[in-house]
């Protein structure tokens, strides 16, 4: 009951902390787990919000919508705890918890950290989809919680659309390293070294960079060059709670048959993709995140054969709604205005026949 009180209340102060930014928190579910953990809880904090991350996806999202979950730990790592600083992260004091629960949020919702460069705070303490491995961008990709994941795109993403991905020798060059710069991740207090094989997955090394970056902040940019070529990649020094955005995303294909997953190279069997399009869909549709076809325009859910205007059964015909707003809604107004206008209408029309009538005699 304690840990149960203790945790209504810190999500009660970031409620009040919110609500100074026009966002309203609501605690929507408590998850207690009482005889083990669900996730590998071992190594570097990174590693463990990769895991919570997947669990998230695969377990907690399907059980209830919500928008954030945060995974409380009584473990050091170190500098930080979970995502969060030790000394107050291992608090008793459960005011200072809330502070990093909503500390922890801002981040969710794309703040950084209050250092000074881009705001002043007067208080006395600052705060701040296809389904998965459906094969993307003519086989050369897989879609990934709601996106086509390939390197060009990251890379345009961060450098503007010219960007390229760089060739695999700045990739094991540049993550071999182990450094912040180049590296896979987190491992025991400190960067991981890439091997080889997982190399494509751990920062992002781009090519065809003309000047800076097109994201929302300014990092570091790193240039490498090798084998006469110039690599690009990113250090936005966000700290250590903070995934990093210069890192190769989730679900990017690193290999036939193979995905980015936990900054390993892995079997895209982990992506449990089990949807042959041909036979379910009839080669007329793809399978969203339910698992369930979304029809192209033509065609009929659920299984795309018949006739019809497309979606899918979770979301509905989308055309549908373009002939209801269009058409159907415009004929409703109509009929509306001639049932109230009706009298009038129906006296202008008498006046019309009548001088109509006078007019042939």
């Amino acid at each position: 009951m304690h840990l149960t009180n203790d945790s209504y209340g810190s999500a009660s102060d970031p409620v009040q902390i919110y609500t100074q930014l026009n966002v309203r928190v609501v605690l929507v579910g408590l998850d207690i787990w009482t005889k083990q953990n669900l996730i590998n809880t071992e190594g570097g904090a990174g590693e463990v919000l990769s895991r919570f991350t997947q669990w998230r996806e695969k377990e907690l999202v399907p059980r209830r919508r919500h928008d954030s979950a945060q995974l409380i730990l009584m473990k050091s790592f170190g500098v930080t705890a979970g995502m969060a600083y030790v000394s107050t992260f291992l608090n008793n004091n459960v005011a200072a918890f809330a502070s990093i629960v909503a500390h922890e949020l801002g981040h969710n919702l794309g703040m950084n950290h209050d250092d000074g460069r881009s705001c002043s705070c007067p208080a006395a303490a600052c705060i701040m989809h296809s389904g998965n491995g459906h094969p993307c961008r003519n086989q050369q990709a897989y879609c990934y919680n709601g996106r086509c994941q390939h390197l060009d795109g990251q890379c345009q993403a961060l450098f503007g659309p010219k960007a390229t991905a760089a060739p695999d020798i700045c990739f094991k060059d540049v993550n071999s390293k182990g450094d912040r710069f180049g590296n896979c991740g987190y491992q025991h207090f400190g960067y991981k070294k890439c091997e080889s094989r997982n190399a494509q997955c751990g920062k992002l090394q781009c090519l065809n960079v003309k000047g800076g970056t097109v994201f929302g902040i300014l990092p570091s940019i790193i240039t490498t060059p090798i084998h006469g070529a110039t690599c690009f990649g990113v250090d936005f020094m966000l700290g250590s709670d903070v995934p990093d955005p210069g890192m190769v995303n989730e679900g990017t294909k690193c290999g036939d048959n193979q995905v980015c997953m936990n900054f390993e190279c892995r079997s895209a069997d982990v992506l449990s993709y089990d949807c042959d399009v041909e036979t379910k869909c009839h080669g007329h549709g793809v399978c969203n995140s339910n698992r369930n076809c979304h029809c192209d325009y033509g065609r009929a859910p659920p299984s795309c054969k018949l006739s019809g205007y497309g979606g899918s059964v979770d979301s509905g015909p989308t055309d549908g709604l373009l002939v209801f707003f269009f058409l159907v809604l415009p004929l409703l107004a109509l009929g509306a205005f001639v049932f109230l206008r009706r009298h009038e209408l129906l006296r202008r029309l008498g006046l019309i026949r009548r001088k109509r009538s006078q007019g042939y005699q």
